[in-house]
């Protein structure tokens, strides 16, 4: 106990001396990680890095602006840390960025700090610049697939950002790939989940665990504001099993599920009229493969019910080979793209219909 108290004190002495990368080493330290204290330090820590990267970028050392985000990012996947990673790449990749006569840095090279505790040696420059094209603005068209005319390159989505899954005659799924979800009022654009409802705007997160094979949620309160699981109040951090109903505030409610037990991917049910980018449901997407994978299709196991004559299809990131990280749809009985040939597994674009038998889906970025 005691020596807990002097991680926890010595985090709080990091913090305020902008040791972020110490300080976010320390806090996932596993005699205190799930302290409240250490997870939001953790939090502030990872803030004060992008902010260090925004500062960075400014005066135009772009390298060790990207080694802070990716620092961030390794901690918790989080979209502006994401995005603002891809703006750096494009910054790096343009030939400005580069004395006379240097070679482009190689695509996937990542030679940042790793996070340890107690720290030692010097902090190693980062160097990549991949291009990789930003990704679109926010834009909610209704559920109509486009003629193949129309269909836009072959754009994927990168690991980490968010988008929404349109199902044809089912509705609309707001998709967040993060381990951290941090939810909050809209008006202050602070949050992943921003809700125009009376919370605070960063008013609680929910964050998914890995413990070896095992994989399990928490919602942890932050500082000054209220929430409670299945009407108790949390004071620290609240495991969550499914059907527990959240409560932020007086005024939001949210109900938790776990339909796949062997996916790690989890849902949201936004109560009342809330919506969250024109969306009443939230999948907390795992990354992580087939492990994690979104699964639509009939019956009660399933993230996205469709009727019982339909295809049981699931929508995972590649895990080896040449679709490693890409974001792909599978379904042993044939899917396609458009009117393509029906494959056992297809790339999955920006707005570009999949089909299988009678089920039909796109994804739009956010």
């Amino acid at each position: 106990m005691f020596s807990e108290l002097i991680k926890l004190r010595e985090l709080g002495r990091l913090l305020r001396k902008r040791r972020y990368l110490e300080a976010l080493a320390l806090a996932r330290d596993p005699a205190i990680r799930d302290h409240r204290k250490a997870v939001v330090a953790a939090e502030k820590a990872r803030n004060g890095l992008l902010e260090e990267a925004e500062a960075q970028r400014a005066r135009g050392d772009v390298p060790e602006a990207l080694q802070n985000v990716r620092a961030a990012l390794r901690d918790s996947e989080d979209p502006r840390a994401r995005r603002l990673e891809q703006e750096l790449q494009c910054a790096l990749s343009a030939p400005s960025t580069r004395t006379h006569g240097e070679a482009p840095p190689r695509a996937g090279d990542d030679e940042s700090e790793q996070l340890v505790w107690p720290p030692s040696g010097e902090r190693t420059e980062q160097v990549e610049c991949d291009h990789i094209e930003p990704p679109g603005r926010a834009g909610l068209r209704p559920v109509v697939f486009r003629s193949p005319d129309e269909l836009p390159g072959p754009r994927t989505f990168s690991r980490g950002l968010p988008f929404i899954l349109r199902v044809e005659e089912r509705g609309d799924w707001f998709v967040h790939p993060g381990r951290s979800l941090l939810i909050g009022n809209a008006t202050r654009r602070a949050a992943d989940l921003p809700v125009l409802a009376a919370v605070g705007s960063r008013h609680a997160r929910i964050e998914r665990i890995m413990d070896g094979h095992s994989v399990h949620y928490r919602v942890v309160p932050l500082p000054g504001h209220e929430v409670t699981k299945n009407r108790r109040k949390v004071m620290d951090l609240a495991l969550l099993e499914d059907g527990d109903a959240i409560g932020l505030g007086t005024s939001l409610r949210l109900v938790f599920r776990r339909p796949v037990p062997t996916s790690a991917t989890a849902v949201l049910e936004l109560g009342g009229d809330f919506t969250v980018h024109g969306c009443r449901r939230v999948l907390l997407f795992s990354e992580a493969g087939r492990a994690g994978s979104i699964v639509i299709g009939p019956g009660p196991e399933t993230h996205v019910s469709i009727p019982p004559d339909g295809e049981r299809v699931e929508l995972l990131r590649g895990e080896s080979g040449e679709t490693e990280g890409v974001l792909l749809a599978r379904c042993p009985r044939g899917v396609a793209v458009a009117d393509g040939e029906e494959r056992p597994q297809v790339r999955v674009q920006d707005g570009v219909p999949i089909r299988s038998g009678r089920l039909g889906f796109f994804v739009d970025p956010v």
